[in-house]
């Protein structure tokens, strides 16, 4: 809304004025900024806000407040970082190295168990009504929307996984360590096997009455599709593996082009949101061949919780031994996604011709006219 108030002052008004900036006029670094003909802003210097004028939005209720400044010319310390580091909101780091990868655990279980939870009731409700009360359609955005309620979850605090295949390929890219790939990837496969029984407890008595209590993996009263992927007929196991590599490839490209810095185009809060989408497309487009599991722990998670409860261990052997390229590819997958992109955001840096050091500065620019607005 700031942006679109016109500025209307005069030439004189605009170079005899304060240091205050319009909403459209730019921040030059090379000039000193001002504010109500006070001395030139130190690096660490205190600006009253009880002064100025009261902001609309915020009231200073409580007296004096202020906020502190970095010089507008300071230079900005280069860190070396990894470029990405999954979908990381906000995440503020613990004191404790070892609490802190307990509560990224955590949130990997709890955000791969909403993704289960709202992907395979999907299913159930499609498989159990006999496509009456669903489609296939709906059973994609039921996937897609609970990867964006897993991303608000899980995303500030271990950068929302949920999927082993993404944190093998972060580790290729050594965003995170062995450690935590080991304990997330462990975290997520609880985490869909405990979402799997919660379907089940939900849909207990409609799967019955479906089945008759006879729990079977092929023919037309059987339910196991609605916990672990099956394939379709007559696609050969090379298909199928290739078709896990490529839709998992896909992912990870768009994830990584979600996480990386040096992406203008995306803001935090359109991150769950374009994650969400992007598992819709995924189904959409990838959905015949197996049912675009692309997760490792989504399927053999589910698949375990079926052998548990009765429906044998044809729930491995179904598709000749079909059960090990939903672990397998996806892998493949995320590895060659992750790398093509890598390489893909080497060229980008040299075309746009920035490193970390100016996109902090640009980012610090922003931050500065937002300030002096209030």
């Amino acid at each position: 809304m700031l942006n679109a108030i016109p500025d209307r002052r005069s030439i004189s008004e605009i170079a005899d004025g304060p240091g205050f900036l319009t909403p459209n006029e730019p921040v030059d670094e090379s000039s000193d900024i001002e504010f109500n003909g006070q001395s030139k802003i130190s690096r660490h210097e205190s600006i009253s806000l009880g002064e100025r004028r009261k902001s609309s939005v915020y009231s200073n209720r409580s007296g004096e407040s202020s906020i502190e400044l970095p010089q507008p010319n300071a230079t900005v310390e280069s860190v070396e970082r990894p470029i990405f580091e999954g979908i990381r909101l906000d995440a503020v780091p613990s004191q404790s190295p070892w609490v802190r990868l307990c509560a990224e655990c955590i949130a990997e279980l709890f955000g791969t168990a909403i993704l289960v939870l709202f992907g395979c009731s999907g299913i159930a409700q499609y498989t159990l009504s006999r496509g009456v009360l669903a489609s296939f359609l709906s059973v994609n955005f039921a996937f897609g929307f609970g990867a964006l309620i897993a991303v608000y979850v899980a995303g500030p605090v271990s950068g929302a996984h949920i999927n082993p295949a993404v944190s093998i390929a972060m580790l290729s890219l050594r965003s995170i360590t062995p450690l935590q790939c080991f304990t997330y990837i462990i975290s997520q496969f609880l985490g869909a096997f405990i979402a799997a029984g919660l379907v089940f407890g939900t849909y207990y008595d409609a799967i019955n009455r479906f089945d008759g209590g006879v729990r079977q993996v092929q023919g037309e009263q059987a339910t196991a599709g609605i916990f672990g992927t099956l394939p379709a007929q007559h696609v050969s196991q090379v298909s199928l593996f290739f078709d896990q590599v490529l839709s998992t490839a896909l992912l990870l490209v768009a994830i990584c082009a979600l996480s990386n810095k040096r992406n203008k185009l995306v803001a935090n809060a359109q991150i769950p949101l374009a994650v969400g989408f992007i598992i819709v497309a995924i189904g959409v487009a990838f959905g015949y061949n197996c049912g675009f599991p692309i997760n490792p722990a989504r399927d053999l998670g589910p698949r375990l919780f079926t052998l548990c409860v009765g429906y044998g261990r044809e729930v491995f052997s179904v598709g000749n031994y079909y059960f090990w390229i939903p672990c397998v590819g996806p892998v493949f997958g995320a590895l060659l996604g992750a790398w093509v992109y890598h390489g893909y955001s080497k060229l980008m840096k040299v075309h746009i011709g920035e490193d970390d050091r100016e996109i902090a500065r640009a980012r610090y620019q922003v931050d500065v006219q937002n300030v002096t607005r209030m």
